[in-house]
């Protein structure tokens, strides 16, 4: 099974535990990792369709296996040594393209002011924790690891369990459309995305080791 070090809880103990088994049984077929990506972001946009016909828990069912399959279409890519640069930048670009339907879609059907607001909030702590993580990676590869550890590592606590990466965020999104509550969703998504990157931002800017 594999690992990435940077990545949150869920997706190690959840989804790639499931996803590596799919991946290395549909890797011996002749679908590319880019397809798994696209078929990816086709189940998410019926997904979105189902919620808007009110089929909340088919709606939740396919948005977890879009992102399941977020995990299967690197995991192929390596299986079948298909990994590329172009593969990484394609998948990265509709991962996003996905997150950005989702809010949106749920802003429409909100149709609300307090919707728009909120929706928004989500749109911008989306963009300020991609823009964050990239411009720490820029200025020092290791440097959001580095200041996990010299925080974290104090109260022994290991990173994965405070990460919110897109593993927490899609199991998130999963439970608030599978009980109906789309407000609450865009309520708590936008108070969690903006939380975590002034966090990053701090504790970045405030660790000595980083020059």
């Amino acid at each position: 099974m594999l690992k990435h070090p940077d990545e949150g809880f869920l997706a190690t103990k959840l989804y790639r535990k499931i996803s590596w088994p799919i991946s290395s049984y549909v890797a011996r077929f002749n679908i590319t990792p880019n397809d798994w990506t696209f078929i990816s972001l086709a189940i998410c946009v019926i997904a979105l369709i189902s919620l808007y016909l009110g089929w909340n828990i088919f709606a939740a069912v396919l948005l977890f296996v879009s992102h399941l399959l977020d995990y299967v279409d690197g995991e192929v890519a390596r299986i079948k040594n298909q990994t590329s640069a172009k593969g990484g930048y394609y998948d990265s670009v509709l991962d996003r393209v996905k997150e950005g339907l989702i809010f949106y879609f749920i802003i429409i059907l909100l149709n609300s002011q307090p919707g728009y607001i909120l929706g928004f909030g989500c749109v911008f702590g989306v963009l300020m924790v991609n823009y964050v993580l990239v411009q720490s990676g820029k200025m020092d590869k290791g440097a959001l690891r580095k200041s996990h550890a010299s925080v974290l590592g104090k109260v022994k606590i290991k990173q994965s369990y405070l990460t919110f990466g897109i593993d927490a965020q899609m199991t998130l999104i999963i439970l608030f459309v599978l009980l109906g509550w789309l407000g609450q969703l865009l309520l708590a998504m936008a108070v969690l995305l903006n939380l975590y990157w002034l966090i990053i931002f701090v504790v970045v800017m405030n660790n000595d080791s980083i020059s």
